[in-house]
């Protein structure tokens, strides 16, 4: 490639870049213009419904805020009476609480965990009967459940039981 080859090409370039730019802006053409739609209500109107969403006035939104601000205000007032109210249901849960159940409870032969915890979550003895029934799988004292009568009360709690009914000390 010889000097006067890369001058002759950098001028043929130039030039046509020249024109090319000439010819863009002086030539209209109806891709170059963009249609321009006129933005009246109907046409808005149609865009909302078209992406679900709704036209609402300045008096709508200024209620809207306010009924909004009252729930807030309502919620707030409720979680605030349901604080106190625990305290009154507590007094009421310790008052039964007090009342010590006992019950005998007879295990014969083939029962199993779960009929057992059963009938004790039945005579309020326990309050969950998965609690006796993990606790005694974690100590795997499931198979070590004695035949016979056993005294015991709501106030025993699950690993005194487990240990009555085991006979484990």
């Amino acid at each position: 490639m010889s000097k006067g080859f890369l001058q002759g090409l950098a001028v043929g370039i130039l030039i046509t870049t020249a024109l090319l730019t000439v010819a863009f802006y002086t030539i209209e053409g109806e891709d170059t213009k963009s249609p321009k739609q006129v933005l009246n209500e109907e046409v808005i109107a149609n865009f909302l419904n078209e992406n679900n969403q709704t036209i609402i006035t300045d008096k709508e939104y200024d209620r809207l805020k306010q009924l909004e601000e009252e729930h807030q205000e309502l919620t707030h007032s409720l979680e605030e009476a349901d604080k106190q109210e625990p305290a009154e249901t507590q007094t009421e849960e310790s008052e039964t609480a007090n009342k010590e159940v006992i019950f005998l409870l007879s295990i014969q032969q083939g029962m199993t965990v779960p009929e057992i915890t059963e009938r004790l979550e039945e005579m309020k003895i326990i309050e969950d009967r998965t609690q006796l029934a993990t606790y005694l799988k974690d100590q795997g004292w499931e198979g070590s459940i004695q035949v016979g009568e056993f005294e015991l009360s709501s106030a025993m709690s699950v690993e005194e039981i487990a240990r009555v009914i085991t006979k484990n000390p």
